[in-house]
C-alpha cells in the first residue's frame, strides 16, 4: 500500500464516528422533544370543558398541526446538521426538506388509515408507518453520496418501531395508574406522552444513528477501495 493510499484509509478510518453518532442521538432527541413541546404549549392547560365531548375536536386538530409544521423542520435541521458538521455530506441541507415531507406524509397517511378503518388499524400504523417513510424519503438525499444507503429504509423503519415500543413500555411501566387520555391532556396523560415520546426518539436516535455510522463506515471504504483498483488498472 503506498504512502497516499495509507493516508486516505487513515483519513476515512478517523472520521469521527463516534462524535457523529452521539451527536445523532442528541440532535434527534431534543428536535423531537421540542416538536412536542411545541405542539402541547398551546393547549395545555386550558379549561377542562374544551376537551368535552366533540369540543376535543379543535384542540386535538390543533395540536396535529404544530406537531407536523414544527417536528419535520426542528428534526431535519438538526440531523441535516449533524450530518453536514461530522459526515461532511454535500447534500444535508436537503435532508430538512425530505424530513419535513415524511412527517406530513405520515401524518395524512396515518389519519386516512385510521378514519378507512374506524381507528382499528390506527395504532399499527403510527407503530410501523412512519420510521419506512422517512427512511425512504431521506434515502433519496442520502444515496447520492454514500453506497448501499438503501439499507437505510430499513434502519429507520426498525428504529421506529422499536422506539415506539420502548416508549410505551416505560411510560406504561411508570405511569401504570394512569388511564387513556390525549397527548395533552390531562396532564397526567400529557406526562406520560411525554416520558414516553422522549424515551422513544432517544431509542429511534441510537438505531438509526448506529445504521448511519455503519453505512458511512463502509461506504468511505467501498469508494476508497474502488478508486485503488481504477487507479492500478490503468497502470
Amino acid at each position: 500500500m503506498s504512502t497516499s493510499e495509507r493516508a486516505e484509509r487513515d483519513s476515512a478510518r478517523r472520521l469521527p464516528y463516534a462524535t457523529l453518532w452521539l451527536g445523532w442521538v442528541i440532535a434527534t432527541s431534543i428536535a423531537a422533544t421540542l416538536g412536542l413541546v411545541a405542539a402541547d404549549a398551546p393547549i395545555v392547560g386550558m379549561p377542562d370543558y374544551n376537551f368535552a365531548d366533540d369540543n376535543a375536536v379543535f384542540p386535538l386538530v390543533s395540536w396535529g398541526c404544530v406537531l407536523i409544521l414544527v417536528m419535520g423542520p426542528l428534526v431535519g435541521l438538526a440531523q441535516g446538521a449533524v450530518l453536514g458538521f461530522f459526515a461532511q455530506l454535500k447534500y444535508w441541507h436537503r435532508w430538512i426538506v425530505v424530513t419535513s415531507l415524511a412527517v406530513i406524509m405520515a401524518e395524512i397517511v396515518g389519519t386516512l388509515l385510521g378514519v378507512a378503518t374506524a381507528g382499528s388499524a390506527a395504532d399499527f400504523g403510527w407503530a410501523v408507518m412512519p420510521g419506512f417513510v422517512l427512511g425512504y424519503l431521506q434515502w433519496l438525499v442520502l444515496q447520492r453520496e454514500v453506497r448501499g444507503a438503501a439499507w437505510w429504509v430499513a434502519g429507520s423503519g426498525i428504529a421506529w418501531v422499536a422506539g415506539v415500543a420502548a416508549g410505551a413500555l416505560v411510560s406504561g411501566i411508570l405511569f401504570s395508574q394512569v388511564g387513556p387520555g390525549f397527548p395533552f391532556y390531562p396532564i397526567e396523560a400529557a406526562v406520560k406522552w411525554g416520558v414516553g415520546w422522549c424515551v422513544g426518539a432517544v431509542v429511534y436516535g441510537a438505531i438509526s444513528g448506529a445504521v448511519l455510522v455503519r453505512l458511512l463506515y463502509q461506504s468511505r471504504y467501498s469508494r476508497l477501495d474502488f478508486t485503488q483498483k481504477s487507479e492500478r488498472a490503468k497502470e
